[in-house]
């Protein structure tokens, strides 16, 4: 086998909104694709985290 697997860890905060993680996270990523990158991860809870139930709910839409 030859060639190699490039990958991209992005290491992020979590705004408040799920609209501003996207903003956020979103240039870093498409950065790491122009760089390369096949394979991208990113922090779990990269588009919310919210430990109040009530508020997280509130937070996460269906696309």
């Amino acid at each position: 086998m030859s060639g190699g697997l490039d990958i991209a860890l992005i290491q992020t905060r979590t705004p408040a909104t799920a609209q501003a993680a996207l903003a956020h996270v979103e240039p870093l990523i498409r950065e790491a694709a122009s760089g390369g990158a096949k394979f991208i991860l990113t922090p779990e809870g990269t588009n919310v985290l919210e430990q109040r139930r009530d508020r997280r709910d509130a937070a996460i839409t269906t696309e």
